[in-house]
């Protein structure tokens, strides 16, 4: 995945004023945000929750 096109493509989504959920999959899948990239994504004002997909709560928490 290029993480880079979600760190343009969120704050774009940012502009339209409303919540928004950040989706965090698999780490083995191509979809899955570096702990950095999470980190930029949690920093976007109308980011409210992420959600985690990857079926791991240690793993999440380590994050």
């Amino acid at each position: 995945m290029d993480e880079q096109a979600a760190l343009g493509y969120f704050p774009t989504l940012n502009d339209v004023g409303i919540p928004l959920i950040v989706f965090e999959y698999h780490p083995w899948s191509d979809c899955h945000y570096s702990t950095q990239t999470g980190l930029e994504l949690a920093e976007i004002s109308d980011v409210v929750a992420v959600t985690d997909g990857s079926g791991n709560v240690t793993a999440y928490s380590q994050h």
